[in-house]
């Protein structure tokens, strides 16, 4: 899963805690991504959560481009 901003409920959906997502927020190691992406750059590839940009719509690249990643290596659904 991709997500565009605002992308706080997808993450908590996804699995993960506050902890994680208010650590990567105040740009703390606890964070998802150790502080480095704040709060618009949500990421945890464990649970299928690939990455989230403030851009709307700036995911559809990301997308596109993992799915042919995947294709190339003939990944049929390595991400739940």
């Amino acid at each position: 899963m991709f997500g565009t901003h605002r992308s706080h409920g997808n993450f908590l959906a996804k699995g993960r805690g506050m902890l994680e997502m208010v650590g990567e927020i105040h740009g703390s190691e606890t964070g998802c991504a150790r502080g480095r992406g704040g709060s618009m750059h949500l990421i945890d590839p464990e649970l299928g959560m690939m990455g989230a940009a403030p851009i709307v719509a700036g995911t559809i690249s990301l997308t596109m481009g993992a799915a042919l990643a995947a294709s190339i290596r003939q990944d049929r659904g390595g991400w739940r």
